[in-house]
């Protein structure tokens, strides 16, 4: 588990993305040039409502894998389409797994809207 701290306060808008990038050296098993990994994704509100949640962000690549280099970089964005009035803060959970191995990361970070 991580939790990440930015130097500076995540702020954001409504429409806007927020982008979190995941670098890493090794960790997930490669076969033939590609990786097989997931990601998931929620955002709750500082009251813990869920609002978005991603279970299988790679999905659709399930059968065929990723480029083993492009996995290297792995970048989720958080976005909030709108927002109830008061409701400003947000904490993005967030894992990626090798789903043909023991790789993990998962972590938390805030962020607020202008």
């Amino acid at each position: 588990d991580a939790d990440f701290r930015p130097l500076a306060v995540n702020k954001t808008g409504v429409g806007e993305k927020i982008y979190l990038v995941i670098k890493m050296d090794t960790g997930w098993v490669k076969e033939k040039g590609r990786s097989f990994i997931g990601a998931s994704e929620r955002i709750l509100t500082s009251e813990g409502r869920v609002v978005v949640s991603a279970d299988d962000i790679f999905k659709s690549q399930e059968m065929e894998g990723l480029d083993a280099i492009e996995t290297k970089d792995i970048s989720l964005s958080a976005l909030i389409t709108n927002a109830d009035p008061g409701v400003n803060n947000f904490e993005v959970q967030f894992r990626v797994w090798d789903k043909r191995g023991k790789g993990e990361v998962k972590g938390k970070y805030k962020f607020s809207l202008r």
